[in-house]
């Protein structure tokens, strides 16, 4: 940025401003030295500041990247920590909403908490709280994060009680249950396998769809990322999902068949015996004193093969659209069993 022809020059030469005092910076480092005072005492390397023209950056200890909270000791404590007080940030505002007189009734708060609540501590959850160790098991002993989820356990648990009225010395499954919440390590399995599905699902033309498919072929055992433990924990292999158009057929497509409407029952009689075809089915539906119901008959070479019928029920509880589509099925039985 400060070299000749460097970005600020051309932001000068374009009439471009950079908003420099927006800027993060993170000195990332695990290594520790010793204390200058303390040679027993081991602190971190320290951080200098980086200066871009007249702007002097100062190096934190955490930074805001997509709504992730990132340290400079590559942990996700501070995720962590963020996650735990946007949780208990909004089982305040739900404790407001649920006084005992004119309150908020249960059910609106379980719907507040699940989408709401939940999806601002559990955002991101695919990564910060992925275990780093024991690739592909699921063992809370092994989970690095086991301390952050059963602080984030003592939120649901407060909005169990919330939605249920109960005690607070009730047992946390049997409020789970209650309140019709899943326990809370389900609840974060549930979120990460979604989240997995959706990367297993990208697009060939995507940009991690490759690092996606590597992932799920190797289990790395020394310095695995969130996407190894994800893809081998619940077993997902991206090229064994199935794509599904989202438009079965194109825009220029045009079906084989031949479809014709005449104007009356006469027309129609006529364009019955110029059909040379050896089989012709006739369907028909119809509402009569109340009732739906749906007949079709069969020709073979002219002459009358079978015919069946069905007798749908009431008008109240069918419609007649409904006997069009029982009557093409009828159709293609008879087809079947000639």
């Amino acid at each position: 940025m400060n070299r000749t022809d460097g970005i600020f020059a051309w932001a000068k030469t374009h009439n471009c401003e950079f908003g420099i005092e927006k800027f993060q910076l993170l000195d990332i480092s695990r290594k520790n030295i010793p204390h200058t005072l303390n040679p027993k005492k081991r602190v971190q390397l320290p951080q200098r500041a980086l200066m871009l023209g007249n702007h002097c950056i100062p190096s934190a200890e955490t930074a805001k990247f997509l709504g992730v909270v990132v340290n400079n000791k590559l942990n996700w404590k501070a995720q962590g920590a963020t996650a735990l007080a946007k949780g208990q940030s909004w089982i305040i505002q739900f404790t407001r909403m649920t006084q005992v007189s004119c309150g908020t009734t249960a059910r609106y708060v379980h719907k507040l908490y699940l989408t709401i609540a939940i999806s601002h501590m559990l955002y991101a959850a695919d990564i910060f709280l992925t275990p780093q160790k024991k690739v592909g098991k699921r063992m809370d002993e092994d989970r690095p994060n086991q301390a952050i989820v059963n602080k984030l356990v003592s939120i649901q648990r407060q909005a169990a009680i919330m939605i249920t009225g109960t005690m607070g010395t009730t047992a946390t499954d049997i409020l789970d249950i209650m309140a019709g919440l899943l326990p809370f390590r389900a609840l974060v399995d549930k979120h990460q396998h979604r989240a997995t599905l959706w990367l297993a699902t990208l697009p060939e033309s995507h940009p991690l769809n490759k690092p996606i498919s590597n992932a799920a072929k190797q289990l790395v055992k020394r310095h695995p990322m969130p996407i190894h433990d994800l893809m081998h924990t619940f077993g997902i292999q991206p090229q064994k999902i199935k794509t599904i158009k989202a438009a079965r057929q194109s825009t220029k497509w045009k079906p084989h068949i031949k479809i014709q409407i005449v104007k009356d029952k006469n027309n129609m009689i006529k364009e019955i015996h110029k059909d040379n075809s050896d089989i012709k089915v006739f369907t028909n539906r119809s509402g009569m004193k109340g009732k739906i119901g749906a007949a079709t008959v069969l020709y073979w070479q002219g002459r009358l093969k079978s015919q069946i019928q069905h007798k749908l029920g009431a008008q109240s509880q069918h419609m007649v659209y409904e006997g069009e589509g029982i009557a093409t099925v009828l159709g293609a039985k008879l087809i079947s069993n000639k």
